[in-house]
């Protein structure tokens, strides 16, 4: 017959293997050891000794189903340890993907809906101003000359061009993740009186974007797009007349941290 301090070590040891089991084993030693306390020395506390404890005994799972209620609810992800997988690979993997879900979510939560992050994701909220083009559909468009900046050097360099004019705004590090930049383009005419500009405008966008073309419709003169990305790029314009544009986001001129350029 197994001695019951050789048993409880046993149990202690397969529960401190993740989180949740350590969380456990806490409880169990607490209540343990109070009802210990309470059970063997009852006879000789006086009444103002075993109010605590009994109110103790009867509030400690309350509060602990409270707790327990609030981690799974809100931490759930972090109650186990790779012990508790198949295969402790899938626990390493389901981190980095909750790591990188937990950064969308808060960036989300900072920029508007019709913000642009630069990721792959399957499915984005449509915006009525904006249709998005797969760039595959287009041709007549060179080849890319750069796999790192696919957009270098395909729309002739030049930021203004018949009156057409591209450009960024400030570039700044978002608040939620500051690895990542809110990155606020523009398209106008350099004589709105003579030469309005007419849409829509097809930005042409890093191939870390999906889709990596954006179709903005043209508003009070301009055709606006605001992007979020971990670093700097070329930007391809396309505008309804014909007229194409190239931004780099990396020139001197541009006003952004030196950490989003040289990403």
């Amino acid at each position: 017959m197994s001695h019951p301090l050789s048993n409880f070590t046993d149990a202690a040891k397969s529960l401190g293997r993740s989180p949740l089991g350590i969380i456990a084993l806490f409880i169990i030693l607490i209540y343990g050891v109070a009802a210990l306390v309470l059970g063997t020395t009852a006879e000789s506390l006086s009444e103002a000794l075993k109010a605590p404890l009994v109110w103790f005994l009867v509030g400690f799972p309350v509060l602990v189903l409270a707790i327990f209620g609030w981690l799974v609810s809100g931490h759930h992800t972090k109650l186990y340890g790779p012990s508790d997988f198949a295969d402790q690979k899938l626990f390493i993997e389901l981190q980095a993907q909750v790591r990188t879900t937990q950064r969308r979510l808060n960036v989300l939560a900072e920029v508007t809906p019709n913000v642009l992050i630069s990721s792959l994701e399957p499915e984005r909220p449509s915006i009525p101003t904006r249709r998005a083009m797969s760039e595959r559909a287009r041709v007549g468009l060179p080849g890319p000359r750069d796999e790192d900046d696919p957009q270098a050097g395909r729309w002739t360099g030049q930021r203004e061009d018949k009156y057409r004019v591209v450009s960024a705004g400030p570039i700044r590090a978002l608040h939620s993740d500051p690895a990542n930049f809110r990155v606020p383009l523009e398209v106008r005419s350099s004589d709105p009186i003579n030469h309005p500009l007419e849409g829509p405008v097809r930005f042409y966008l890093h191939h870390s974007f999906s889709p990596n073309v954006e179709e903005v419709s043209v508003v009070e003169g301009a055709a606006k797009l605001t992007l979020v990305a971990y670093g700097a790029f070329t930007v391809g314009v396309e505008i309804e007349d014909g007229t194409h544009l190239e931004l780099n986001l990396a020139d001197p001129d541009i006003d952004a941290p030196s950490s989003f350029k040289e990403a």
